[in-house]
């Protein structure tokens, strides 16, 4: 089990009763990776097992290959689950609209699964980006997108061009500023998060509509909620660049 340190501070458990919750501990970690995956809807049923790990890891052969060993290892009939092919059990509400701007949507949710690269995308698709991260990505031995890559290839398809910088998509890129407000936000509107209002953008997505963005992150091209987890207590700059 692998867990970031926040994520366990919020869903860590003591799986072996010593009254400590501790993320190198094995008990500990199997316990609180079936505590986040409850938490995600892992007792409601197939589908829900579908969708927490989904909402673990933004992959569908991820889903595919967690299932299938999990019925491998228990002796079970590796048939009863079927792989995902599409994103219809593991997204939720499907994306409505039409338009530029969710064409834009549209193109971005085409590379759902591709790696996270830093410096990594450009007009034409994912690529290999630049070195390094803060947390030492080498982005040149890896072909994907970072979260502005996948912005800006995003816009590109409907004749836009973007920055190749966060702060600078969302702050000096001419787009119209919307209030955080999901009744105000259309699908295709970017949004720049940043620690403070104001402050400086970190990393961007692109809204989809029904409190859901995709964007790239460190699970890579993925979708994430909007109305809870981390990205709901940053702060946001919302802008629309098509009309």
């Amino acid at each position: 089990m692998q867990f970031m340190p926040a994520t366990f501070a919020f869903y860590g458990v003591d799986g072996n009763g010593d009254g400590r919750a501790v993320i190198t501990d094995h008990a500990d970690s199997v316990h609180s990776a079936a505590n986040y995956l409850v938490a995600s809807g892992a007792l409601l049923g197939p589908d829900g097992v579908r969708k927490a790990l989904f909402a673990y890891n933004h992959a569908l052969w991820y889903v595919n290959d967690v299932l299938y060993y999990a019925a491998a290892y228990s002796g079970g009939d590796i048939a009863e689950n079927p792989c995902v092919t599409d994103g219809t059990d593991t997204t939720g509400t499907p994306l409505t609209g039409t338009g530029p701007a969710t064409d834009a949507v549209s193109a971005a949710l085409r590379w759902i699964g591709t790696r996270y690269s830093w410096g990594g995308g450009t007009p034409s698709g994912p690529s290999t980006g630049i070195c390094c991260s803060p947390g030492g990505q080498d982005g040149r031995v890896v072909t994907g997108f970072d979260c502005s890559g996948l912005v800006l290839y995003a816009y590109a398809q409907i004749g836009v061009r973007l920055p190749h910088l966060a702060h600078d998509i969302t702050y000096n890129a001419g787009g119209q500023v919307i209030p955080r407000d999901f009744a105000q936000m259309r699908p295709g509107d970017v949004i720049g998060f940043s620690y403070t209002p104001g402050g400086r953008v970190f990393h961007a997505g692109i809204y989809m509509g029904d409190g859901r963005m995709v964007n790239s992150d460190g699970s890579g091209v993925s979708i994430d909620s909007l109305t809870s987890g981390y990205y709901s207590r940053l702060a946001w700059r919302v802008v629309r660049l098509i009309a």
